[in-house]
Parts: structure tokens; C-alpha cells; sequence
């Protein structure tokens, strides 16, 4: 014996109830790390600076000797002796290269978070319910697919 729907006259069979589901699609947000590194390296490169730079240079000047009113030549040593020779230091500059590390500029790194929109989809499916009576197909309704 079949129930009666409270709805349903009497002498009808109670109406069949299927329950549908609908698939929907959750959003989360998952939060990737990136490891990052900052290296710091030497760089080398040749610099060229003229410099300029003094010597000394012995200079001889030779000059005619002036004779005295005797005709004698003064301040020049008897004939047949010899004097010491003269001996000059002379100095000269010469470059001297020296390198230094000095800090010359100061680099911050800083993280900042970049909010973006992302377009996402998802397929979700919907039941439907269809009854088969004599080989004929019936749509029942139900709500729309979305």
C-alpha cells in the first residue's frame, strides 16, 4: 500500500521526491614563499691617471775663462796636479700607487607585497533529473544549470 502525500487527492500514488545536487566552486588562497639572495661581489677594473713627476738633471755649462789684468787664470789648479772629482746626489719622484676600500653608497632592499586580481575558473556540474515512462524521455523540472 502506498502513502498519500498530504497534498496529493486521495487515490493517487505519492509523488516520487529525488534530491539534486549542485557542485559549486570554493576559493582559497594559498601563500607561496620565494627565498631570494643578494650576493655582493668585487668588480675590478684598471684606472690609468697621469701623474707627473720631477727628476734632476745635472746640468754642466761650459763658459769662457775671463783672464786677470796680470793675464793669469784664477782658480785653476797648477798644471800636472789633479783634483777630486765632484759628486752630486741627485733625486727624482717617483709614483707611488696605494688602494683603498672605502664605502661609497649604501643599498637598501626592502619586500613590499603587490596586490593583483586574478581571473579564475572552475567547471561545476549540476544533477538533473529525468524520468523514463514507455520508452519516452520527460525532463523534470528542476532548477536551471548555471
Amino acid at each position: 500500500m502506498s502513502q498519500q502525500h498530504p497534498e496529493q487527492p486521495p487515490g493517487r500514488d505519492a509523488p516520487l521526491e529525488v534530491v539534486l545536487h549542485q557542485e559549486r566552486a570554493a576559493l582559497g588562497l594559498t601563500r607561496l614563499g620565494l627565498r631570494a639572495v643578494v650576493r655582493r661581489r668585487i668588480v675590478s677594473e684598471v684606472r690609468q691617471v697621469e701623474v707627473t713627476v720631477r727628476r734632476e738633471v745635472l746640468e754642466v755649462e761650459h763658459l769662457p775663462l775671463d783672464p786677470s789684468p796680470d793675464g793669469s787664470v784664477r782658480d785653476l789648479p797648477a798644471p800636472g796636479r789633479t783634483t777630486a772629482p765632484l759628486t752630486f746626489l741627485l733625486s727624482e719622484e717617483v709614483p707611488v700607487v696605494s688602494v683603498e676600500t672605502r664605502p661609497y653608497e649604501r643599498v637598501t632592499v626592502a619586500v613590499e607585497t603587490v596586490t593583483e586580481s586574478q581571473e579564475v575558473s572552475a567547471t561545476v556540474g549540476t544533477e538533473q533529473a529525468e524520468l523514463s515512462t514507455d520508452d519516452r524521455l520527460q525532463r523534470l523540472p528542476g532548477r536551471p544549470v548555471r
